[in-house]
């Protein structure tokens, strides 16, 4: 009698599964959810969704409309759901647990093994039972075209989802909301263009761009090119310091759906005859520079310090050769500019002829040299030169600090000097009076 009991008693709460299982597994194929961040997610609308005084536009029920036969399926489901969902899956994990304490303590009762063995079972037929269920009542519905007869909204899920007189219109205005609520932002879209992509030195080019959905745009690539540009449409002219260069310059655009970039390849070609670029070193010196040669190293170490191409040599003289013979370009049509592009002489007779276009006041930053000071409150504009307009050695008397080798303060005339705010004579031989221990910047010529 015991044993028939204990049977029932498993059967009976197995059945209870059995009975609810095709709900449960109805709600399990629909996807998953969230109500609150998902507007497309079916709402529930509370326990019983009718008979209100006002609508709630967040659900797919009309609450405002009175109460009949559909919204007691509603409570039904509801009821349901929280059996199957929260009673249901403890109640058979319980179960399980119970079956094993069973076997486990049975030590050779084989009564107590066997009803450890029988729950086991059980909970396997429990859930075949919800799975055979829903696999029955699908397929009978499926085949009847119980849809179409009975009013139930496929188009929500399937057959278990029920509408109770849902508005049409309101379904339609949550499921709008929802695709406006997911929707993406478009990505900016750029159009970035140069009217020439090879241009010659000191030439120019203009890039011209238009954008759609960006709230900020920047370039970068260069210092020609960058900082913020318009968001909508622009034009710029671009002037790239004038030596051959291969350049990307680049377009970002950033706004709600993302940031995009375009960029444009920039070729500066050699001129014809070719440039020749200047300019004023951003340090000075003492007269003991290493010689010549120790002069021309400084000079090329400036240039590559700011990543200005070429071979450069400084602007100097001494007594064993000539300013003339170690700049002169093979060229002699060759303009000369400083690297902000403005030109200093068009060939190396204007250079050499006593006047310049422009100052040699630019550094190889591209920066505008300022007055230095020379000692304790003294500012000057002075450079190492000894060297006379047409490229040659200052008066033989003059001193060139022992081939530019000494600091020394001993030498009562020292060499000659040239002044960077000067366009006349004065750039490369405006007096002699100082020493070699002064420090002093330097001219730097690019040479072949």
């Amino acid at each position: 009698m015991g044993k028939v009991k204990h049977t029932a008693i498993i059967f009976l709460c197995f059945l209870a599964l059995g009975i609810f299982g095709q709900i449960y597994f109805a709600n399990a194929q629909a996807p998953a959810c969230n109500p609150e961040t998902d507007l497309s997610c079916p709402r529930e609308g509370g326990l019983i969704p009718c008979g209100r005084n006002s609508d709630d536009p967040t659900t797919f029920v009309v609450e405002s409309q009175p109460c009949n036969a559909c919204h007691f399926f509603f409570l039904f489901q509801r009821v349901a759901n929280w059996i199957t969902f929260r009673f249901a899956p403890i109640f058979a994990v319980l179960l399980v647990a119970l079956g094993g304490f069973f076997i486990t303590t049975s030590q050779g009762n084989a009564s107590r093994l066997k009803l450890g063995k029988d729950i086991a079972l059980w909970v396997l037929i429990g859930y075949a039972t919800i799975l055979s269920s829903w696999i029955v009542v699908n397929s009978a519905l499926a085949t009847l075209d119980a849809v179409t007869w009975t009013g139930l909204r496929s188009e929500k899920g399937g057959w278990w989802q029920f509408s109770c007189g849902a508005s049409e219109t309101k379904i339609s205005n949550i499921t709008k909301d929802a695709q406006v609520a997911v929707k993406v932002a478009p990505a900016p879209v750029i159009n970035f263009t140069a009217d020439q992509e090879k241009i010659p030195e000191v030439g120019s080019t203009n890039f011209r761009w238009s954008v759609q959905n960006a709230e900020k745009c920047e370039a970068f690539g260069a210092e020609f090119w960058s900082g913020e540009k318009s968001a909508l449409q622009g034009a710029s002219e671009i002037m790239p310091p004038p030596f051959p260069r291969d350049y990307k310059l680049i377009l970002s655009c950033q706004g709600q759906g993302g940031t995009r970039s375009k960029e444009i390849s920039l070729f500066v070609e050699s001129a014809n005859p070719p440039v020749k670029t200047v300019f004023i070193t951003s340090r000075t010196y003492s007269a003991n520079l290493g010689g010549l040669t120790g002069a021309d190293q400084k000079c090329q170490d400036r240039a590559n310090a700011a990543g200005v191409p070429g071979t450069f040599r400084a602007w100097l003289s001494d007594k064993t050769k000539d300013a003339v013979f170690r700049i002169k370009p093979h060229n002699e049509n060759s303009p000369f500019y400083r690297l902000d592009r403005k030109k200093i002489a068009d060939s190396w007779a204007e250079l050499t002829g006593g006047s310049l276009e422009e100052q040699i006041n630019i550094n190889e930053f591209t920066k505008e040299a300022s007055l230095y000071e020379e000692g304790a409150g003294v500012f000057s504009s002075l450079v190492w030169t000894a060297t006379k307009t047409d490229g040659t050695l200052t008066n033989s008397g003059d001193s060139d600090c022992s081939q530019w080798s000494t600091s020394a303060s001993s030498e009562e005339k020292g060499p000659g000097l040239g002044d960077f705010m000067k366009k006349n004579s004065f750039w490369t031989k405006a007096g002699t009076n100082t020493h070699c221990d002064s420090i002093r910047p330097l001219y730097c010529f690019e040479t072949d």
